[in-house]
């Protein structure tokens, strides 16, 4: 190849890790303009094995996945989700609903 872009072997492998990113963070831009169904989907599909993403790439997506699944309040599907990914412990679902400041507001006068 006449350009050098860094990648010394496998251009076109790059290339799919490189679109398979770009999905990635549009899923992600997906959950944060509230279009959570989507960014699920979309999630799910790259953390499948038959999507066909790199290994780095589908192990993120069902990091992040696991993470909206939560945030969603959908906590068993998330524990699922994150149990695949080798994580045994989580925070308290107390957490991700929102209610970690000192207490849920409790002792306020």
């Amino acid at each position: 190849s006449s350009s050098d872009d860094g990648d010394d072997d496998d251009e076109s492998d790059g290339d799919g890790e490189n679109e398979d990113v770009s999905r990635l963070h549009f899923a992600m831009e997906l959950r944060t303009v509230g279009k959570h169904a989507e960014a699920t989907a979309l999630l799910r599909r790259l953390a499948s094995s038959e999507d066909g993403a790199p290994p780095s790439v589908a192990q993120a997506a069902a990091y992040e996945l696991a993470l909206t699944l939560h945030a969603l309040g959908r906590h068993e599907e998330g524990d699922v989700v994150a149990a695949q990914l080798g994580f045994r412990h989580r925070m308290n679902d107390f957490i991700f609903d929102g209610g970690g400041g000192g207490g849920g507001g409790r002792g306020r006068g």
